[in-house]
């Protein structure tokens, strides 16, 4: 029976927020919390995977408080009442604004920022102004004037002493408000194109840089864990987080509540994907025994097997390919942590359903004819099956017979939503929260011939749960391990 605590979600939430607005984000913790709930930091993380997961429920009810002041009552016209709310909330509750919009947190900012967008907006339906332009043309004068008001924003978080007053920075969000619309209104008659349309984005899908942070965080916990315990061991996966986060995970004990707590929320998944990394690793250490002489790491995340595994560095070259985003937070990091970048790996950016993968490492260096390793791991179930069938009639026609695929995958019934598992339906919708979707699953019992029909023999299909006793040691036994991962590895039909 799971343990009752004096205190919800809700109020870990408030107590954490009024934290926030009283000494701002950089002296949020979970002891500072559990500090003023009067209890220990253990129990947070059972309503919370992580201080990230918090850092999230702040921001969304920071946007919630923001959309208040932006609805008030500050003159006769709403248009210029929402752009002196954005500004005051600012000036006012300076804390929350500026680490809402930090780099750490401006995705989510932005995220529950579009909902209060599309509510202003729906709010100006009738205003004057607007009823002679097109829903295109208001696109752009909202944008603009966001962007002056983004600006005021900031100077107004830190004012300078006895210079910029309340009543001065209404004044110039009224005047600049007018300026953009009149300026507007003569670029309309004009007749030339408008310069961004509603919608367009300037790469395809979303931020891979959520997950690969996530899977991180993961690994990080797991090297925590005492020698005898641990599945696996990382000592690079903790350098991709920043000096407020490593304290939320230094130390054993932390690690094991972090673990439990995702544990929780989504039963047997951690021991599962600590499970996919322990098998992967492996098949590297087979591969590197066998003569490969490529690695090919598709959808690379923050991975570290390049720099962590003995033999890599001096027997493969290695090819990390990912978002064009995530390669550059990588890069940093690993130059950082190694004083340079190492020689034996390339980086590929690719942007998946917009490049192709072939071309890609071409460019950069790949050789066909190569017996080569190719990694996907937590990959296919987040593509579209033509590209799961285009990776695959890639491998198997860029590489040498007996090379190597790797990867994971879900049935079928996790992926179209009908699975009985807890934790697939836990996964589903959190993936869904993220801004993606479960997409590609085998059917049970099909496995095998899937990949047979693609070109590859010698396959071993290995549940998740069957490693269990080969991996999971000392206090780790009693640890769950999902039934809906699946791993494979495939050789490359001669």
């Amino acid at each position: 029976m799971p343990p009752k605590f004096k205190f919800t979600r809700q109020e870990i939430i408030d107590t954490a927020f009024t934290l926030v607005k009283e000494n701002g984000w950089e002296t949020l913790s979970t002891r500072a919390v559990a500090s003023r709930l009067g209890t220990s930091a253990r129990p947070i993380y059972s309503f919370f995977t992580s201080m990230i997961e918090l850092d999230r429920e702040l921001v969304k009810k920071g946007v919630d408080l923001l959309h208040g002041y932006m609805t008030k009552t500050f003159t006769d016209d709403p248009w210029h009442n929402h752009g002196i709310g954005y500004v005051r909330f600012a000036m006012t509750e300076r804390h929350l604004f500026s680490g809402m919009t930090d780099g750490r947190r401006v995705d989510w900012f932005k995220k529950y920022g579009d909902v209060i967008w599309e509510n202003l907006t729906q709010s100006l339906k009738e205003y004057p102004p607007f009823q002679e332009f097109s829903q295109e043309e208001i696109y752009q004068v909202q944008l603009t004037r966001w962007l002056f008001a983004h600006g005021l924003a900031f100077q107004a978080c830190n004012p300078p002493e006895g210079v910029w007053t309340k009543e001065l920075f209404d004044s110039m969000m009224q005047q600049g408000s007018d300026a953009i619309l009149a300026g507007w209104k003569v670029r309309f008659a004009s007749g030339s194109p408008l310069p961004i349309k509603k919608g367009e984005k300037d790469m395809a899908g979303i931020d891979p840089r959520k997950m690969a942070l996530q899977i991180a965080g993961l690994r990080a916990a797991e090297s925590l864990l005492p020698e005898p315990d641990r599945v696996f061991h990382d000592p690079y996966a903790i350098e991709f987080f920043d000096e407020e986060a490593k304290r939320q995970i230094q130390t054993p004990d932390q690690a094991k509540v972090q673990i439990e707590s995702y544990n929780n929320m989504m039963p047997g998944v951690n021991g599962a994907i600590v499970s996919r990394i322990r098998f992967i690793d492996e098949v590297v250490d087979q591969c590197l025994t066998n003569g490969f002489k490529q690695m090919v790491i598709i959808g690379a995340g923050y991975d570290t097997r390049a720099y962590r595994i003995d033999g890599v560095a001096e027997e493969l070259k290695v090819f990390e390919v990912d978002h064009p985003l995530t390669g550059e937070i990588k890069t940093k990091t690993i130059a950082a942590v190694f004083g340079g970048l190492p020689g034996h790996v390339t980086y590929v950016p690719l942007i998946f359903g917009q490049d192709r993968i072939d071309q890609k490492l071409m460019e950069n260096g790949f050789q066909k004819g190569l017996k080569t390793l190719f990694i996907a791991e937590g990959l296919l179930m987040y593509i579209p099956p033509q590209a799961v069938d285009s990776l695959l009639a890639f491998v198997t026609a860029a590489s040498s017979p007996d090379s190597v695929f790797v990867a994971d995958y879900f049935p079928s019934d996790v992926i179209d939503g009908t699975s009985q598992l807890k934790e697939a339906r836990v996964l589903r919708q959190f993936v869904k929260n993220e801004g993606s979707d479960l997409i590609f699953g085998i059917e049970e019992g099909t496995a095998l011939d899937f990949f047979v029909n693609r070109g590859f023999y010698n396959i071993n299909l290995v549940p998740a749960p069957s490693l269990k006793k080969a991996y999971f040691r000392g206090e780790s036994t009693n640890r769950q391990v999902s039934s809906m991962f699946n791993f494979v590895k495939a050789f490359v039909t001669p």
